[in-house]
């Protein structure tokens, strides 16, 4: 019989299980059959193994930030309106309490900057933190095209 753990050792509950999580997958569920989609069908389409999806939404596997963001692109018109989806359904199962800014429109300024070309935080404090690291116009990080 092995010991028992003390109180301060004992696992904590998975939080896949959260009711947080279950929100997530919640969408991911509804966005799929939503296209009539079938869980083999978007693992294809995301180039994973058939059983990924049901992994997900079975709560058996995390979804990255990356990842939610590849399914958000295959499972809807506008990806930013799925994860907005998200962020609604995340404010409703906190009781509406909004822990921190919107995602959707953090997720936004970050999209905003990647496409125009600005590090996160902006160009201007990237340009002041690094002085002499600018690559010429044309040029490449590995020096050739």
């Amino acid at each position: 019989m092995q010991p028992r753990r003390p109180p301060s050792a004992q696992r904590r509950p998975n939080p896949v299980f959260s009711d947080e999580y279950r929100a997530i997958r919640e969408a991911v569920v509804a966005g799929r059959k939503r296209l009539g989609m079938s869980q083999a069908k978007v693992a294809a389409a995301l180039g994973k193994a058939a059983s990924h999806v049901a992994m997900i939404e079975r709560g058996q596997r995390r979804v990255d930030a990356l990842e939610l963001y590849a399914i958000a692109e295959l499972l809807a018109p506008d990806p930013m309106a799925f994860l907005a989806d998200i962020a609604d359904r995340l404010t409703a199962v906190r009781g509406g309490a909004m822990v921190a800014p919107a995602p959707a429109v953090v997720l936004d300024e970050m999209v905003d900057d990647f496409h125009h070309g600005e590090p996160p935080g902006g160009a201007g404090e990237a340009a002041a933190d690094r002085s002499g690291d600018q690559l010429a116009p044309g040029s490449t990080m590995g020096g050739s095209r």
